[in-house]
């Protein structure tokens, strides 16, 4: 996409008739999904962006191979959002081509009674209406049989072969998984297609702050680290994990640093580990669910079009490396150093030390590549020996309130500055719907199925999705033990 180039239904129309000026920062999930809705209700949108092509940068969580779609939540609030984007994935014009409903099969090894509560709640929920595929216990080789397409039955590992003995689990089949980059790519070509303006290569420096006529600081726009200057009436940062930083420089006095030192989310980097398959293996694990291992946070996908399968650990992540200056390549990574290694093969320590852990750990491990082939091996353990691999980090924007809640907030102290953010990993899946829900948080759409008063989970919308919600969860220390997106 060229710098400044301008070439599923959105919320209905805004409360407000009169057309507004919006800058974005940030073309990823969030900024991508804001810029085609706040287009559709007739706004003039300029969308502001790193990586020089205009699209999600490489180093952004939303430029990836692929991301997991599933409603498989224990918090019945994102679970309820999750079946009716999961709707959206199916039916959209825009974004169907890029999913893929292979199924989402849970396995559970360890810790046996968490896990059994987490199957049941899966299990016992309703389905998206009208529905006729429901989640079902995986008990021994019927129901492996199912979940799993014959060509890899005989090539199924330890973890897998165990359901319904040695470890407990079910599949769901409306599921899967979805071309992360691609989708959000095609969000943002059809915003402009529709009118808005996309300019790449920018990195912000500043607010241009105004004074009201009250004393309040509003922003009227934003300034680059070239000199440029960017006004419009309303700027939404959606810089994905830079957020904070951001803020930092922007506000460097504002409250929110006494309470929040790290700002209103935290960085952290969740190592990736990709292998490329042959055309005998590719065929084998062709149209395989997406596999977590719930007792170690270990997930993988089936093989994409070009045969690449991405795995990793879904976990705490690490704080260093930490997201730095634009590069117009995946960042690889090796060691960060100073931290011992988990040992491979050590999956009740990597339980604990892993899964358990609410902060991220200080440094990647050298064994990190060794502890993912290890995970792996038990899941299909001929891939596990495939000599060569890609390494990179992804960038995670964990809430500060480390219970994986989103940020979708007017910033409380300056005027026509929102926020959006937080997605804590499990914010992709979200994409045919996110840019609604923030122009409904804005007040610029009519409530829809996603915030309106008939949802039940409206009132802690309005609660857990603000920066005052981040501030009180500091102050009184608090922090919930459970991931929501588990």
């Amino acid at each position: 996409m060229a710098s400044g180039s301008s070439s599923s239904s959105s919320s209905s129309a805004s409360p407000s008739s009169r057309r507004r000026h919006f800058i974005i920062v940030g073309s990823g999930v969030y900024g991508a999904s804001t810029a085609l809705t706040l287009v559709r209700l007739g706004h003039r949108v300029t969308v502001l962006e790193r990586s020089r092509d205009g699209y999600a940068a490489h180093d952004s969580a939303s430029n990836d191979y692929n991301k997991i779609i599933r409603s498989d939540y224990s918090n019945p609030h994102y679970r309820h959002l999750a079946e009716l984007a999961i709707q959206e994935w199916r039916d959209s014009p825009l974004l169907s081509r890029y999913y893929h409903e292979t199924g989402f099969v849970l396995a559970s090894r360890f810790n046996q009674e968490e896990g059994r509560k987490y199957v049941d709640s899966c299990l016992s929920r309703e389905q998206l209406a009208g529905s006729q595929r429901r989640p079902y216990e995986i008990k021994g080789q019927e129901g492996i049989a199912r979940a799993f397409p014959s060509a890899s039955h005989a090539h199924l590992g330890t973890t897998i072969k165990g359901l319904g003995e040695t470890a407990l689990g079910y599949a769901n089949p409306l599921g899967g998984w979805a071309e992360a980059a691609n989708a959000t790519n095609a969000v943002l070509d059809e915003a402009v297609r529709l009118g808005a303006d996309v300019f790449g290569g920018i990195e912000m420096a500043g607010l241009i702050l105004e004074k009201d006529s009250t004393g309040r600081p509003c922003a009227k726009g934003v300034t680059t680290s070239d000199g440029q200057s960017f006004e419009a009436d309303t700027v939404i940062l959606a810089p994905g994990s830079w957020l904070s930083s951001l803020l930092k420089t922007c506000l460097p006095h504002d409250q929110m640093w006494h309470s929040l030192p790290h700002g209103p989310l935290r960085p952290s980097g969740q190592v990736v580990m990709t292998l490329q398959l042959d055309s005998a293996s590719r065929a084998r694990y062709a149209n395989a669910p997406v596999v977590l291992d719930y007792s170690t946070g270990f997930y993988v996908f089936p093989p994409n079009a070009d045969g690449i399968v991405k795995c990793a650990i879904h976990g705490p992540g690490f704080r260093f490396p930490a997201p730095g200056a634009y590069s117009p390549t995946m960042p690889t990574y090796g060691s960060s150093g100073g931290a011992a290694s988990i040992a491979p093969g050590s999956l009740l320590s990597i339980g604990s030390e892993w899964r358990g852990q609410l902060q991220p750990l200080e440094h990647i491990p050298e064994d990190t590549e060794t502890l993912l082939r290890s995970l792996l091996h038990d899941i299909y353990p001929e891939l596990a020996t495939i000599p060569n691999s890609e390494r990179r980090v992804c960038w995670y924007a964990d809430s500060s309130s480390l219970d994986e809640n989103w940020l979708l907030d007017w910033h409380p102290r300056v005027g026509n500055l929102f926020l959006a953010g937080a997605g804590s990993g499990h914010g992709f899946k979200f994409l045919p719907c996110m840019g609604d829900i923030v122009a409904e948080r804005m007040g610029l759409a009519q409530p829809s199925k996603w915030t309106s008063e008939e949802n039940p989970w409206k009132q802690h919308q309005e609660r857990v999705w603000t920066l005052q919600y981040r501030e009180e969860v500091a102050q009184k220390g608090k922090a919930k033990e459970v991931r929501a997106r588990l």
